[in-house]
C-alpha cells in the first residue's frame, strides 16, 4: 500500500475523531448545563429558569424542570406567606391578653401570665425573623471572611466571651456579607451558648475555603448531628430558650451557607467537644 494512501486513511481517521469528539460535545453541553442548573434548584429565593437549548428533548426536559420549579416556588412561597401572617396577626390578641392581665390582682398569677406572654412574643419574633431569612437579598460582593471572623470574635469579647480566631489574611470569596455574617455568628454563639468559649480555624482547600469552628462543649449524641439543623429542634429540654434560643439558629446558618453552595455538618471530637465544618466554594459563588 502507498504512502499516500495511508496518509489520506490517517487524516481521515483523524477527521472523523475530532468530527466525533466536536458533536459529542455539542450534544453532551446541553445536559452538562441542565445538570449544573438543576443542582442549584432553590438553593437561593431567586432562581433563574434552566436554560431551554440543544436537542428537542433536552429542551422538552428544561421546559418541565422549569415548570416544576415554579409550581414549588408558588407552593413554598404561598406558605412562607401564610406563616407570616399567622404569625403577625397573633400579636393582636396577644396585646389584649397584656391589657386585661394588668388588671390580675394577684401578682404572682400576673408575674406568670406575663412570663408566658413574653416567650410567645420572643417565639412570633424568632419565626418572623426566620421567615425573612428567604426573603432579604442582599447584593453579591466580595467579602472577606477573615475580617467577618474576627469582627465575630470582637464581639463576642464585648460579651465576656474569648473567641480565638486562626485565619489567613484576605479569604475572600463572592456573596452575601451580612447573611455569612449571621449564619457564621449562629454558628459561634451555639458553642459559646454551650461550651463558654471558641476556637475558630479557617484554611483554604483547593478550590473551597474550610471554617472549622470549635468547642469544649459535650457535644451532640451521634443520631442528632443532623436533626439540630431541622428547625424549632432542641437538643434537650435542658437547654431551655433564655439560654438555647428557638433552635432555629442552626437551621438559618445552614441554609445561607448552602444558598452559597456550600455546607455545614456537625462533628463530635473525642473525648468531648463538638465542630461546626463549614465549607465554601473559593470560585464564583452565589452568582445566582
Amino acid at each position: 500500500m502507498s504512502p499516500s494512501i495511508l496518509l489520506s486513511a490517517g487524516l481521515g481517521a483523524v477527521g472523523v475523531i475530532v468530527i466525533s469528539v466536536l458533536m459529542g460535545r455539542w450534544f453532551t453541553r446541553p445536559l452538562e448545563q441542565l445538570a449544573s442548573g438543576a443542582r442549584q434548584l432553590f438553593q437561593t429565593p431567586h432562581n433563574a429558569d434552566l436554560p431551554a437549548t440543544g436537542t428537542r428533548e433536552v429542551r422538552t426536559l428544561a421546559a418541565a424542570i422549569n415548570e416544576l420549579q415554579h409550581r414549588i416556588g408558588g407552593l413554598m412561597t404561598a406558605r412562607t406567606q401564610m406563616l407570616a401572617a399567622v404569625s403577625h396577626d397573633l400579636r393582636t390578641p396577644l396585646t389584649r391578653l397584656r391589657l386585661r392581665t394588668a388588671r390580675v390582682s394577684d401578682q404572682a398569677i400576673r408575674q406568670s401570665i406575663e412570663t408566658d406572654l413574653d416567650e410567645m412574643e420572643q417565639m412570633i419574633e424568632a419565626v418572623l425573623e426566620f421567615l425573612r431569612t428567604d426573603k432579604d437579598v442582599e447584593p453579591i460582593e466580595q467579602v472577606d471572611l477573615s475580617a467577618v471572623l474576627l469582627t465575630i470574635a470582637d464581639d463576642a469579647a464585648d460579651a465576656g466571651h474569648n473567641v480565638e480566631v486562626r485565619a489567613p489574611r484576605n479569604l475572600v470569596i463572592r456573596g452575601r456579607h451580612l447573611a455569612l455574617k449571621r449564619a457564621l455568628t449562629n454558628l459561634t454563639q451555639n458553642a459559646l451558648r454551650y461550651a463558654g468559649s471558641a476556637v475558630i480555624d479557617a484554611s483554604v482547600h483547593g478550590e473551597s475555603i474550610r471554617i472549622v469552628i470549635r468547642d469544649e462543649g459535650p457535644g451532640i449524641s451521634a443520631d442528632k448531628l443532623e436533626t439540630v439543623f431541622e428547625p424549632f429542634y432542641r437538643v434537650e429540654a435542658s437547654r431551655g430558650r433564655a439560654t438555647g434560643g428557638y433552635g432555629l439558629g442552626l437551621t438559618v446558618a445552614r441554609s445561607i451557607v448552602r444558598a452559597h453552595e456550600g455546607d455545614v455538618v456537625l462533628v463530635n471530637r473525642t473525648p468531648h467537644g463538638l465542630d461546626a465544618v463549614v465549607t465554601l466554594p473559593r470560585k464564583d459563588a452565589a452568582t445566582h
